[in-house]
């Protein structure tokens, strides 16, 4: 089989048989200039973002850090991608195919670290509007074991890869550990699902609340426009000599 990257991967227990066709010299040239355009612009504008965070002399929240590793697993991954784009280009040169099967586990890698990095900068941003975190030593403590447990989160969906990716005969040989559906299936569930779904619940949950505080602050509002009218009534009400029991009514529905 051939996976998504372009990297050669032979299913262990079935043979591969691909027709090759000639591609035309533009297309191929068209093709090369764009990915190295991509991969390029991919690899300095996140190398900008990370060195840009990092020099960031203030204390940093909790979202920077996060966008910080992103920008990281985002290198990370247009590396890898490079060489297995390079590898799918020179089939026989041998290095190439090897250095792209054993690089394919870590794209994995990446992207998953991608992905959850932006459902932590969701529900960051959930905390930070409802229970914001607290200040001091304390938060130094759960950036670090934030982007560690990304990282080793998602080092434990790709383990498969380590050991269901081997290089022989020039190929690289997927085994049964990594193509079965179940492993596909929970592949799917840990990889997408899961993130999307903390992201929506986030920001779904953000947009409440915001609309909640909204609404207090418009009844907020509402209710002091109507104290400054009623006063001024009074007021009115005292200036004419209308005392008694129409100022005393003014005056108890400002007070309740």
């Amino acid at each position: 089989m051939q996976s998504i990257n372009g990297t050669n991967i032979t299913n262990s227990t079935e043979p591969s048989s691909v027709e090759q066709y000639k591609e035309p010299e533009a297309l191929y040239i068209f093709r090369v200039t764009l990915f190295a355009v991509i991969i390029s612009a991919s690899i300095i504008g996140n190398s900008m973002v990370f060195y840009a965070v990092w020099t960031i002399p203030s204390r940093k929240p909790l979202s920077y850090h996060l966008v910080a590793n992103m920008a990281f697993a985002e290198i990370l991954s247009s590396v890898c991608l490079a060489v297995m784009f390079a590898s799918w280009q020179n089939p026989t040169k041998a290095v190439l195919q090897e250095a792209a099967c054993v690089l394919n586990t870590f794209q994995v890698i990446a992207l998953l670290v991608v992905t959850y990095s932006l459902a932590a900068i969701a529900f960051y941003r959930y905390r930070f509007i409802v229970n914001p975190l607290p200040r001091g030593p304390s938060v130094k403590k759960i950036i670090i074991l934030t982007i560690t447990g990304l990282w080793l989160l998602s080092f434990a969906i790709a383990f498969p890869f380590f050991i269901g990716l081997r290089f022989s005969n020039g190929r690289c040989i997927e085994l049964p550990i990594t193509n079965n559906e179940y492993y596909a299936i929970s592949r799917f569930i840990l990889n997408y699902a899961l993130p999307y779904v903390i992201m929506l619940a986030s920001y779904g949950a953000v947009a409440w609340n915001l609309k909640r505080r909204i609404v207090q602050i418009e009844e907020r509002a509402r209710n002091s426009t109507v104290a400054v009218e009623l006063e001024d009534l009074c007021n009115q009400s005292e200036d004419r000599g209308e005392k008694g029991s129409s100022c005393a009514y003014f005056h108890y529905v400002l007070i309740s």
